[in-house]
């Protein structure tokens, strides 16, 4: 964030590895001279274009950040600090640089930009039914948000789920270790538009299902098939929810 508020170029361009892998919907970009230009670009036509860390969620080797940037202007839309762009960089490292770059954005400030108008409905409805069927006390009900041969993979835990039957095992243990849990979406996740866009959300949950107890702040990215069910699952955690709620020290 700090190399990209700079405005420098140079500065930019070594946050990055020679050979990062930078996707965003239908664009990709690779390398780091390539990344330059296009920050070029951009900050040539946003001179005033400034950004903030709003959350960081750990997943193993990866993490997301949440990155609000503000005096921007996309499309007819000005973004300001009351109505800033929010994105989620997927961020893995390799000596200190960042090597891959996958960036998504929240749907409900940038709609015309993620949400292709046939797909805003069903994507809701999934994170909606990914909620209640995660709060259910029912790992059934659970289980048949996947496809058969979906995976889950929760790095965080350790915990590597492959198809539907390995899925339901583990909301079976999910619900014996907090039969009241609550878990309610918080913010969307979504891809730029692309034909099979990955979608998901930022997740609240509250362990004994109090709104006034500890709450788990969960990230999760999703793919799904042509059904709507989820081909594959991975999860990251803001840490200092997990410290609050006693699931990591």
């Amino acid at each position: 964030v700090e190399a990209w508020n700079s405005h420098d170029i140079d500065v930019i361009r070594s946050v990055y590895t020679d050979d990062v892998e930078h996707h965003d919907g239908q664009l990709e970009i690779i390398g780091a001279d390539r990344v330059a230009v296009m920050a070029n670009r951009l900050l040539e036509r946003n001179p005033d274009w400034d950004g903030r860390l709003a959350g960081l969620y750990i997943g193993g080797a990866e993490a997301m950040g949440v990155w609000e940037i503000v005096d921007i202007r996309v499309g007819a839309n000005d973004y300001t600090d009351d109505h800033p762009i929010v994105e989620y960089d997927v961020l893995e490292l390799r000596d200190g640089q960042i090597a891959t770059w996958t960036l998504y954005y929240d749907p409900e400030t940038m709609p015309a930009f993620t949400l292709s108008s046939d797909r805003a409905e069903a994507e809701a409805a999934l994170l909606a039914d990914y909620a209640t069927a995660w709060s259910s006390d029912d790992p059934a009900a659970a289980a048949a948000l996947y496809a058969t041969g979906a995976s889950r993979s929760d790095p965080v835990f350790e915990q590597e789920s492959e198809g539907r039957d390995a899925i339901e095992r583990h909301a079976t243990e999910w619900f014996d270790w907090y039969p009241e849990v609550s878990v309610e979406l918080v913010h969307p996740i979504a891809e730029a538009s692309r034909e099979e866009p990955e979608l998901g959300g930022v997740f609240s949950i509250r362990p004994d299902g109090d709104a006034d107890s500890c709450e788990v702040l969960m990230a999760v990215l999703l793919e799904t098939d042509e059904d709507g069910r989820i081909t594959a699952e991975r999860a990251y955690y803001d840490a200092e929810s997990l410290i609050v709620c006693g699931w990591a020290v």
